[in-house]
């Protein structure tokens, strides 16, 4: 269940968004016994998603190929060995005049295999700041479905307090309609909202296991370990220090995303200059080893250029292309800082609503509500008020509780959020 408490300054605890119902509204012997089974831990949660779930381990492979590309990058190409016989006769004894061995080694400009190299690896820096951000975002993910389970496992509590409240509505209706001083119209209500209150019980039982299941496929559990009998922790802990806007704002270019678009920016500016340096010549090699006759006493040397005479057609291509996805990239980055801004925004703006609406209902609306239902119970009993103002303050009451459950869960929510971008955990 929820507890929301202040321990030495800002560390706070929730217990397990089954929020407050043990200070609130439901005695010890109305909290349902849990049933024995296998605890799964938020930290538990959290692991094994990140060791399971497919897409972390793509990017993984995806870095671990980019880790290797720079091999192939550094403008080598395979060596050439020929052999070569001139001065062949079909008259002359001598079978030639000459044969050679040669060995012949081509290569990139240095320049242009110094830029290619500088665009793998940031490219190989992008990757790993992606997969950064996926594991932060499936932390998250894993956190927030932790969240609603226990949420939903609150909302299960309160319906089973509506029940009740029902109930004892229903039994004070038909005790005044046989002494004779109710009526059969209003025993017919409570036995209405008596069987309302059964269905909402339903209900909340059906979303909490669609909850339970939603955090079991998030973390790619397998089927036959999504067990009927796994419990969950009732706690969460949360480091909730006072968070600025500022300093939310302030973590934005630090974001892994961010990082991660900035990293390609400069691998397409390298890329564009290893396309200019394309208009360099490449490079090749040779070793001789020549034979004139009397043995392979001779040495010889050869070097050439490779000149892109079509570079005005080859060449300008891939440096226009490359110019393309600068720009492409240039508006992504752009794109990706105005998205993390807005995210950071609304969480925080979120955030501090919550804390609002939690501080409002601790301080004015919870001993109010409460005083509010005895009162009218009371009166009911002695018939100082009709059933119309006792289906109203019921309502309110737990109306008020089902809206405080819920500025809860969104407050621990947000909190989730923002671990994103404050880059520490707030909720554990």
């Amino acid at each position: 269940m929820y507890r929301k408490t202040m321990n030495m300054g800002y560390q706070r605890s929730l217990g397990g968004l089954a929020l407050m119902l043990m200070l609130m509204l439901v005695n010890p012997g109305n909290i349902r016994a849990q049933d024995d089974g296998p605890k799964l831990t938020l930290s538990e949660a959290v692991s094994m998603a990140l060791d399971k779930n497919p897409q972390i381990r793509k990017l993984e492979a995806r870095l671990q190929g980019k880790s290797a590309e720079w091999k192939t990058g550094i403008g080598l190409s395979n060596p050439e060995i020929s052999f070569a016989r001139e001065g062949l006769s079909a008259i002359s004894p001598e079978p030639y005049t000459e044969q050679r061995l040669a060995v012949q080694q081509e290569f990139d400009f240095p320049l242009t295999s110094f830029y290619r190299l500088k665009k793998v690896f940031h490219e190989k820096d992008a990757v790993a700041r992606e997969l950064e951000a996926l594991r932060k975002e499936v932390s998250v993910g894993v956190k927030t479905r932790y969240t609603e389970i226990l949420f939903c496992e609150s909302i299960r509590e309160l319906r089973a307090e509506t029940y009740r409240l029902s109930k004892e509505l229903d039994d004070a209706v038909k005790m005044r309609v046989e002494s004779g001083v109710g009526f059969y119209m209003d025993q017919l209500s409570s036995e209405i909202r008596l069987v309302h209150a059964e269905n909402q019980q339903y209900e909340a039982n059906r979303s909490f296991h669609e909850a339970r299941y939603r955090l079991f496929s998030f973390i790619g559990m397998n089927p036959d370990e999504q067990r009927y009998d796994i419990q969950f922790a009732d706690t969460l802990f949360t480091h909730d220090e006072l968070i600025e806007q500022e300093i939310a704002l302030y973590t934005l270019e630090d974001q892994p995303l961010y990082k991660s678009a900035k990293a390609l920016l400069a691998a397409s500016d390298f890329a564009i200059k290893e396309a200019k340096s394309g208009f360099l010549p490449s490079v090749r090699l040779g070793y001789l080893a020549q034979d004139f006759g009397t043995g392979y006493h001779f040495r010889g040397f050869e070097t050439g250029l490779t000149i892109p005479v079509w570079g005005m057609f080859n060449e300008k291509g891939r440096v226009e292309q490359a110019k393309s996805i600068y720009n492409e990239r240039l508006w992504d980055q752009k794109s990706i800082e105005l998205n993390i801004k807005e995210k950071i925004e609304l969480a925080w703006h979120s955030y501090d609503n919550s804390q609002i609406t939690i501080q409002l209902y601790q301080t004015q609306l919870k001993n109010k509500s409460e005083k509010l239902l005895a009162l009218t119970q009371e009166a009911y009993r002695l018939g100082q008020i009709d059933l119309l103002k006792m289906i109203e303050a019921q309502q309110l009451y737990l109306s008020s509780q089902e809206k405080y459950l819920s500025a809860l869960r969104d407050y621990y929510l947000r909190l989730i959020e923002l671990e994103q971008y404050v880059n520490k955990e707030l909720v554990y």
